[in-house]
């Protein structure tokens, strides 16, 4: 590190040097001086700490219902349908939230949103943009959720299954389904 002058040492020397430093220091000050600096430190340690008991915490059960309601659209965008379940599981008023159907409308249609651009649509495709229903199906008694003719996806921001212009299978949730019930 220190090239070219009497003395020379390495990044490996350092962990001595900060050693023998610190030995030094410690080595000239004064008992009284000591005795200073330790109670001070206290003293601050106590001013932080009444500090910390002043402060308020706030779980998220305490947030406004509003902000709850901003808080899980995000999550179940980010994690897709499925956060719908793990979300009602939580707690009770997690399941109240997220049971309404204007939630479930809501994150559909910011689904849909982040899918397509839908002001840049003609009229036509604009019937597209519609609430899915749930059905269960005439043959395995699955409960599906129906969105055809439409966008089909799992509610994850972004992604996106496939589009359908028509359903080719009413009633069933799959092809497969009718094929078996005929």
């Amino acid at each position: 590190m220190a090239l070219n002058w009497e003395f020379d040492f390495t990044q490996h020397d350092m962990v001595h040097i900060r050693r023998w430093w610190v030995n030094l220091i410690l080595s000239k000050m004064t008992h009284a001086r000591k005795k200073r600096c330790t109670s001070a430190m206290s003293e601050a340690f106590k001013e932080e700490t009444k500090q910390q008991e002043k402060v308020q915490n706030i779980g998220i059960l305490m947030l406004p219902d509003a902000f709850l309601l901003e808080i899980l659209l995000h999550v179940v965008l980010e994690e897709g349908d499925a956060a719908l379940l793990n979300l009602s599981l939580v707690c009770s008023k997690f399941r109240s939230l997220v049971d309404t159907d204007s939630f479930q409308k809501r994150a559909h249609f910011c689904w849909l949103d982040s899918v397509t651009k839908w002001r840049m649509k003609s009229e036509p495709c604009q019937e597209f943009f519609k609430m899915y229903t749930l059905q269960p199906c005439r043959h395995c008694n699955e409960v599906y959720k129906n969105c055809l003719p439409g966008y089909v996806g799992r509610g994850k921001r972004g992604e996106m299954q496939g589009f359908y212009s028509e359903n080719t299978h009413p009633g069933f949730c799959s092809d497969d389904c009718k094929m078996l019930e005929e």
